[in-house]
């Protein structure tokens, strides 16, 4: 099971793909060893031998790719179909500016903002992203997008959902941390399309780390990829 974005499918010269666990990339496709670093690689780095990242950008007809398992994964396109980069955002990299990055490797490119299309595909979303008071000690000079009460899922969940573990707890709106990172960098909300699929409970052909913390399972995680053609 794969999943698309319409806004990148409506790109020509464009392919991508939001895969499943089981589902193998495009041969010759390159990505990153992830580090949740806030580093964007063009094509030629990533290319190399363990080449430490979580981003990839190019203007080559390779597919570049992400690896999640509950964090962001962005794909990126200019409306030409002559750029595309791949982003793997955890919060991590999303407060150390790897969007940021991303994004300043399509001003070298002389990309304008306004030209390009960002999607957001299967992630953890916030009825199953629990966050401690510890967690929200890290983040003391903006207002992320958390809520006290535990929102429903976004969509009809085929999973259990984890156990609240806190009285005081949080819940995070990963995708929504990102939409507020774009605005700041003059991208429109009608620029991004944001997946409703949450990881963690919708369906097991997605791998989740927090779903394993709360019932044991071997590892999963998913490529998405982006290339032109």
């Amino acid at each position: 099971m794969s999943w698309t974005a319409n806004n990148l499918t409506g790109i020509a010269g464009i392919a991508h793909g939001f895969l499943g666990i089981d589902e193998a990339l495009p041969p010759g496709t390159l990505f990153c060893n992830q580090k949740h670093t806030a580093d964007v690689l063009d094509a030629a780095a990533a290319a190399a031998s363990c080449a430490v990242g979580d981003g990839v950008f190019t203007g080559e007809k390779t597919p570049v790719a992400v690896l999640t398992a509950d964090c962001l994964p962005v794909l990126i396109a200019s409306r030409d179909g002559q750029h595309v980069a791949a982003v793997h955002g955890g919060w991590k990299g999303l407060q150390a500016g790897i969007l940021d990055n991303a994004l300043a490797r399509f001003d070298q490119a002389g990309v304008d903002r306004g030209q390009l299309r960002i999607a957001i595909g299967p992630s953890i979303k916030p009825c199953c992203y629990e966050v401690s008071a510890e967690f929200a000690s890290l983040w003391p000079d903006c207002n992320p997008p958390w809520q006290h009460t535990r929102p429903a899922p976004t969509r009809p969940n085929a999973l259990p959902q984890p156990p609240a573990m806190n009285e005081d707890g949080l819940w995070f709106d990963l995708a929504a941390y990102a939409g507020l990172l774009l605005a700041h960098q003059d991208i429109d909300a009608q620029q991004v399309e944001v997946s409703d699929i949450c990881t963690c409970c919708h369906t097991q052909a997605l791998g989740s780390y927090r779903r394993r913390t709360h019932w044991p399972a071997a590892r999963t995680q998913q490529f998405s990829w982006i290339a032109r053609v």
